[in-house]
């Protein structure tokens, strides 16, 4: 019996102390029914994202014009005036006289009949010593340094061909000045013997005959024939001129010479590949201008587009330098707009500035584009504008809520100008209408009557979970902690 009286003495504190632990936590119970959130004043910045990728200001496709394989490449004086620590002057000058384009055509070939005397050959290769740097990725070019040499002895056996035709045409240019003089020497002696002739005729009644007229008449012709020889003769001078001049240049062209000054981001051929120019130049370098300045191709969706000018300020990241954000401004907005998964999107070019070299050709970007700031305005958590209560927990009969505006995106005003937040009032909620104003997508600017700052409105509530079918809770149960329920 004493033990009887002891198991029910512990039994019955058991029941005492859970139902007591009960409802201590159930008298809790309403004080966290509702998760809130306090309106804060605060600085908003609405803001436009979007994704690009780094683009160098001005690239340029350097090819080749002429045919051939690629025997060398030109060395990298930067890397080689490194490599032995001299200086590297700040601006180095043109090698071509400053025309920063292709290398000059040579002048017109001599007018004797010396032959031209073959360009040398670059110190490259046999010439060249082989510890010394070729251009390669990332190496620093200036207008007229040599990038790359294509063997040049086809196009060298062209200029001695062009120059033979050329000695030749002159050879006979002067042939054709000496049967010039001959045929003006002849005309002139069968025109002196028709006037010798005209002149006996008159004073002596006997007619005399020096000259038949066959004869002036062809000395007459020769003459012409002669001077149009050598008309002729002139004429395929220059034009082996021409030619040689041609070939002269196709030899030139052997050597790739870089048009501007900048940096080459990609090399595309390789010593022994051979290129073929026919009706497309082949590529063999890609140089950038000036990698100081850069651009940032953005792809915008047209939803967005119109609240995008230029001039308008941007700031972007890349994964390279999470840490670090960087500022530009939209500088174009490019019309050819492109469909992507049935979104069509506009390209925005975003220029900035790179004068320590840290941002690099071809970076992902992620970008916000600055649509308008607000300081020291009410601001309110998107959560708070989508949640919605059920009918009961209401204080008052509302009036129809106003259309509220979803969570704005990533940028711009919200959907509506008007919305509806609730604050908590014991066990229930009220309503509270707002004005809306931008939003950065995490919190939108607010205003209204009944707000300000510290203002508690909801943002979801927390709900305990029932275990009987009927929504009875068990009091000797162990009490359930409320779990917290999304926000509709």
């Amino acid at each position: 019996m004493r033990t009887l009286a002891i198991f029910v003495l512990v039994i019955g504190g058991l029941v005492g102390g859970g139902a007591l632990y009960y409802r201590s936590h159930a008298a809790d119970q309403p004080a966290n029914l509702y998760r809130v959130a306090e309106i804060q004043r605060g600085d908003l910045r609405a803001t436009i994202t979007a994704t690009g990728t780094i683009e160098p200001e001005e690239v340029v496709d350097v090819g080749a014009q002429v045919m051939g394989r690629i025997r060398d490449f030109g060395v990298d004086e930067e890397a080689a005036k490194r490599k032995v620590g001299i200086a590297v002057p700040a601006d180095k000058p043109n090698e071509n006289g400053g025309n920063g384009g292709n290398r000059p055509i040579k002048a017109a070939a001599p007018k004797t009949s010396a032959s031209v005397s073959p360009p040398s050959k670059a110190p490259v290769g046999v010439g060249a010593s082989e510890s010394q740097p070729r251009i390669d990725y990332g190496s620093v070019v200036h207008v007229g340094t040599k990038l790359a040499y294509i063997d040049e002895t086809r196009y060298r056996a062209q200029v001695e061909q062009a120059q033979a035709q050329l000695d030749r045409a002159m050879a006979d240019l002067e042939h054709l000045e000496a049967m010039v003089i001959q045929a003006s020497a002849a005309l002139r002696r069968a025109e002196q013997l028709r006037q010798f002739e005209q002149t006996r005729s008159a004073a002596s009644p006997t007619p005399l005959v020096a000259i038949s007229e066959s004869d002036y008449d062809l000395a007459v012709a020769n003459d012409k024939v002669a001077k149009s020889n050598l008309s002729v003769g002139k004429a395929a001078v220059e034009q082996a001129r021409a030619a040689l001049k041609q070939a002269q240049t196709d030899l030139d062209y052997t050597e790739i010479v870089s048009p501007v000054e900048g940096v080459i981001i990609d090399r595309r051929v390789n010593i022994g590949q051979t290129v073929v120019a026919a009706l497309n130049a082949p590529s063999l370098f890609l140089i950038a201008k000036d990698l100081s300045r850069l651009q940032v191709w953005a792809s915008v969706n047209e939803a967005d587009i119109g609240k995008i000018h230029p001039g308008m300020k941007v700031r972007f990241t890349v994964d390279a330098f999470p840490a670090e954000t960087f500022e530009g401004r939209v500088k174009q907005i490019r019309l050819n707009a492109q469909m992507t998964q049935n979104v069509v999107v506009y390209t925005v070019v975003v220029e900035t500035a790179n004068p320590n070299g840290r941002l690099l050709p071809y970076l992902t970007a992620n970008l916000e584009f600055e649509i308008e700031e607000h300081r020291g305005v009410l601001l309110v958590p998107n959560a708070a504008l989508r949640w919605a209560p059920q009918s009961q927990q209401t204080v008052v009969a509302a009036s129809p809520a106003p259309a509220r505006a979803e969570a704005a995106g990533t940028g711009g005003a919200a959907g509506q100008d008007r919305g509806r937040v609730w604050t908590p009032e014991g066990n229930s909620v009220r309503p509270i209408d707002v004005e809306l104003g931008p939003s950065d997508g995490l919190a939108t600017m607010i205003s209204g009557p009944e707000v300000n700052a510290g203002l508690k409105v909801v943002v979801g509530e927390n709900t305990v979970q029932q275990t009987a079918d009927d929504g009875t809770k068990n009091p000797f149960g162990p009490p359930r902690f409320p779990r917290a329920r999304q926000s509709r």
